[in-house]
């Protein structure tokens, strides 16, 4: 049985993962950031502070980083910080950890995200790609560049590229929404996967020892923020007739917000096709579908 610690456990998809790789049989430690939540099934750690009891990571076979304070908020000075740091000071800290382990793991999965790109309108984007220009790519750069002393160490290293998630949280949202809207013309491609996808994915990752280095985890079919809204549509039988333009978002979440909902990534699963999976789904509409009877219980 695999041992995996995993951090981030109780963002969305790390809350999500835990659950659907427990099921899977393998052993899963959760590192927390509470003492009065520690148990037998989880390590007591800050994130941003060297860590006292390196012999709490021995051993493991897969150490996965997933933390990250949440974006979806406005972007103000300090919140760019707060994002900055929760995902790169954060990644540093665990890479320090784990070239002074003993017993280190075969692999280190690190988020990382589609925002790489940036905003490079009708591009075809593959992990080979070059990263784009702004806020977003800066940190997702740096975020990868933390990795690189235990890939250096030999130790299998992947950054997840994970495109925006199709989940459970996200259909309840829908489900009040009277109608849908595009950002702008729509036009501006938008990476999609689905949690349940994402899951898949991850644990195939896992599993599969010749994929290393950036891996997106995007839907094979690129499709754009018009697409994807019609998709809603017929799905969820609204109409989906109005464009948002790109003032509000700016104004009332900040620009980086709206370089996020405005910009372009046409981005392609390469590494993922190449390495032999095979995706249950290929559509928005079937990805969407997955959670529309979702209901809380």
């Amino acid at each position: 049985m695999k041992k995996i610690l995993i951090s981030g456990s109780t963002g969305f998809i790390g809350q999500n993962f835990v659950n659907f790789i427990t099921r899977e049989s393998f052993s899963v430690i959760k590192l927390v950031r509470k003492n009065d939540h520690v148990d037998d099934s989880s390590i007591f750690w800050n994130p941003y502070e060297d860590v006292l009891n390196i012999d709490k990571f021995e051993d493991f076979d897969v150490i996965i980083h997933l933390s990250g304070r949440s974006p979806i908020t406005r972007i103000t000075q300090n919140v760019k910080q707060a994002l900055y740091s929760s995902r790169v000071e954060t990644t540093k800290n665990l890479v320090n950890v784990i070239t002074k382990l003993k017993k280190p793991p075969d692999v280190f999965l690190c988020a990382s995200a589609t925002g790489y790109y940036g905003d490079q309108g009708n591009t075809d984007l593959y992990e080979s790609s070059n990263a784009g220009n702004g806020f977003w790519s800066d940190m997702c750069s740096d975020w990868e560049t933390a990795t690189m002393p235990v890939k250096e160490l030999g130790i299998r290293t992947v950054n997840l590229r994970i495109g925006n998630v199709i989940d459970k949280v996200m259909n309840l949202i829908l489900l009040k929404l009277p109608i849908f809207s595009d950002f702008g013309n729509g036009r501006q491609y938008y990476p999609f996967i689905s949690m349940h996808e994402l899951n898949n994915i991850l644990l195939h990752v896992i599993q599969n020892d010749n994929i290393n280095g950036p891996v997106n985890l995007v839907s094979p079919q690129p499709i754009t923020n018009h697409m994807f809204n019609q998709a809603l549509s017929k799905v969820y039988r609204r109409p989906a007739i109005l464009s948002i333009p790109e003032i509000l978002p700016r104004l009332v979440l900040g620009r980086e917000i709206a370089n996020l909902l405005y910009g372009s990534s046409k981005v392609f699963p390469k590494k993922l096709l190449d390495s032999g999976y095979k995706f249950a789904e290929n559509t928005p509409e079937e990805s969407i579908i997955h959670y529309k009877n979702y209901r809380v219980k």
